[in-house]
Formats: C-alpha cells, sequence, structure tokens
C-alpha cells in the first residue's frame, strides 16, 4: 500500500507538519506557555512551552501516522483494500493534526476556553459521520474497521457488524455535531453517552450474531491466523513504548535556581524559566509544603508541580516545585503576585530560602 502511495504519503505528511510551519511564522506572537487540555470546568489544566508544542506535538503526530501506515501495510488482507478504506488511513491523522494545533494556536491568542467546545463537538461529530460511511466498504482485515475475534473469524459477521456500525456511527457523528448547540454543561455528558452507545452496540450485535452462527452451525468461522498474533504483539509494543515514555515524563525532571547579582531566574524540565529582580521582592517565607491547589495553567506530574495554581491562600500564583518536597519558599512581590519554589530536598529548599533571604536583604 505504501509503495502504491508514495505521494499521498508524502502530501500527508507535510499536512501533519504544516502546524510546525505556521507555528514558526507565528513564534513571536505566542507567549511562553499555551494550553494543551481543557477540563470539565472548560479552564486551561495543562499547559506546556511554545517550543514543545509547535515542533514536538506535530512529530508525534507524524510518528503515529507512520506507524499507523507500517502496520497497516503489513496486513496481507489489506493487499486487496477497497481505496475508499484506504483514504480513510491516509487522511485521519492529518486532519487531527491541522484541527487540533488550530484550536491550540487560536487559544493562546486569547480566544475564551470556553468557547472551543462547540467547534470540537462538530469535528468529532464530523469524523464519527465520515468513518460511519466508510465502515461498510471496508473489506475484511486485521488493522481497520472493528476488529474483534468475532468479525475475523467470519466473513459474514464482519460484513453485517460493519454495516450496522456504519449506520450507528453515522446518526451516532450527526447527533454530536447536533450538541455543539446545546450548553457546554449538558453537551459533554450527553457526548460521552453518544461515543459509548455507538462503540457498544456494533461489539453487542457482533456476539450475538456469532452465537447464532454456532447454532446454525456454520462453516464460515475460522480460526484466526498467526498475522492477526503478529499485529498485537507490534501494536502491545507500540503502547509500551509510549507508555513508558509518559512514566518517564511523570516521574522526570528538574528544577533549578540560578543566582546573578541583581535577580535570579528558576529553571525548570518542563515549563518556560521565570526570571525576577530582586528589588520586585516584597517578603520571603519559609514554609511547610501545603495545599497546591488546581491548575490553571500548569504542568502537574508525580514529581514537579510548575507553572500557574491557584488556591484559598494565595489565589492565583506561580509554582516551580517538588511534589514530594516538605517545605517551600514562598516570595511575595510588591504587584502582590506571589512564587514558590522548593528544591528536591528540605536542605536545597532552606538554601534556596537561604540565598533568596540574603540578597533581598542587601
Amino acid at each position: 500500500m505504501i509503495k502504491k502511495n508514495k505521494k499521498k504519503l508524502l502530501i500527508s505528511s507535510i499536512i501533519i507538519l504544516l502546524p510546525t510551519v505556521v507555528g514558526l511564522i507565528l513564534w513571536n506572537a505566542f507567549p511562553e506557555t499555551m494550553a494543551v487540555h481543557f477540563g470539565m470546568g472548560e479552564k486551561a489544566e495543562n499547559s506546556a512551552v511554545k517550543g514543545y508544542i509547535v515542533f514536538f506535538l506535530p512529530l508525534i503526530l507524524l510518528a503515529f501516522h507512520w506507524l499507523g501506515m507500517v502496520i497497516t501495510n503489513l496486513d496481507p488482507k489489506n493487499k486487496h483494500q477497497t481505496p475508499k478504506a484506504q483514504n480513510l488511513v491516509f487522511w485521519i491523522v492529518p486532519c487531527i493534526s491541522v484541527f487540533s494545533m488550530t484550536i491550540i494556536y487560536l487559544t493562546a491568542f486569547g480566544i475564551q476556553e470556553n468557547s472551543i467546545f462547540p467547534f470540537l463537538f462538530l469535528a468529532i461529530g464530523l469524523g464519527f459521520a465520515v468513518i460511519g460511511n466508510y465502515l461498510p466498504k471496508c473489506r475484511q482485515n486485521y488493522t481497520l474497521g472493528i476488529r474483534i475475534k468475532w468479525t475475523l473469524q467470519s466473513q459474514e459477521n464482519w460484513n453485517v457488524t460493519h454495516r450496522l456500525g456504519g449506520t450507528v456511527w453515522f446518526i451516532g457523528g450527526l447527533l454530536i455535531m447536533a450538541t455543539a448547540l446545546i450548553p457546554y454543561n449538558f453537551s459533554m455528558f450527553i457526548v460521552l453517552g453518544i461515543l459509548i452507545v455507538v462503540t457498544v452496540i456494533p461489539l453487542l450485535y457482533s456476539y450475538i450474531y456469532y452465537r447464532r452462527q454456532l447454532k446454525q452451525e456454520t462453516n464460515d468461522i475460522i480460526p484466526l491466523t498467526n498475522h492477526y498474533k503478529k499485529t498485537k504483539i507490534i501494536v502491545f509494543c507500540s503502547v509500551f513504548v509510549m507508555l513508558a515514555g509518559m512514566v518517564y515524563l511523570m516521574f522526570s525532571g528538574e528544577v533549578n535556581v540560578e543566582y546573578g547579582e541583581k535577580s535570579f531566574t528558576v529553571h525548570s524540565t518542563y515549563w518556560s524559566d521565570v526570571s525576577m529582580d530582586y528589588s520586585q521582592i516584597d517578603s520571603v517565607e519559609y514554609k511547610n509544603s501545603g495545599y497546591s491547589g488546581s491548575k490553571m495553567m500548569a504542568f502537574n506530574s508525580a514529581k514537579l508541580l510548575l507553572g500557574k495554581f491557584r488556591n484559598e491562600e494565595y489565589g492565583t500564583y506561580q509554582r516551580y516545585s517538588y511534589r514530594k518536597s516538605p517545605s517551600e519558599v514562598v516570595l511575595t512581590q510588591k504587584d502582590g503576585n506571589i512564587l514558590v519554589l522548593s528544591g528536591d530536598s528540605e536542605v536545597n529548599t532552606e538554601e534556596i530560602f537561604r540565598q533568596l533571604k540574603d540578597r533581598c536583604e542587601k
């Protein structure tokens, strides 16, 4: 499939990386940190430095694209796959890249977070409707479509399940698009309900059809081939590598403070650095670590707490700290803003406090 569609693969890869080109053009207009995740409260729950977003996110999507193409190409049953089903493989990730990065860029330019959800639901609904239209046209294989035991063992089961699944997904997509007209607080739960329904119905129908075939003692049911097992191993290894990367991200990183003559700079692995003149500091306090609060624009891992948080004690404030540190240094600036720092141990936190206290008193 790849050899016959080299030009299409090249074009789809370029489209995936197109947001990087746009990001470079708009680089100076972007803030240092940009929101990448939004929660139930319609507020940004996580963000990252613009370099990570502009360069790394499209590269991750490109890697997923190529991985999907390789796995699909290795499937012997895809050699005679319909052109429409092949097009879905080529263009689904490029569409995700362009849409998701557009949302992130618009949010960075001040578009209200709660304004993105109607467009998000429209895009999700359109995606489900398009996939639903393509499902009945997808021939039996090990990488595309509703790939469960009962559909892979029976061509008849595959056909009827995909016809029903296509109809259910198309209707579900239209319903999800309609939720864009409903207030967000209600539409989110409706969308989740629709996603559960359109997922469960084809699976349940396929199993019921399989049981009916067993009662009829049909000869259509055949054992799974070794290639199915190989595909599962490839997918499992890929998921394992991604999970390992996420675990590394959750338990790695550092926070360091560099002291200058007139100012200091806080360096962190996964967040933008912050600098401050000693003359800006009104008070320096050493406290036991308290409740960090809810994330506003922050990186929150098992090891680090970086970025903008909010709690009852400080209001909205900045934090560069280790999660398990028993103490922290609280800097109150003359304009009322608060910066909380800590080292990876109580000794290092005490050193930060001593260094800043001495320099602010000079």
